[in-house]
């Protein structure tokens, strides 16, 4: 593989790894902001 294309890929996949990450980091903060808002919102029994 050309070195141009090989660094091509690998620049993708930092992306594609990045991006995940912060897909996953927003789902746990947002799931995390859910669930305290649901406490929140609950009166306790």
């Amino acid at each position: 593989m050309p070195i141009p294309a090989s660094r091509f890929a690998l620049a993708a996949l930092d992306r594609m790894a990045e991006q995940r990450v912060r897909d996953g980091w927003i789902l746990r903060h947002s799931g995390f902001r859910g669930l305290a808002d649901i406490g929140a919102r609950i009166p306790p029994a």
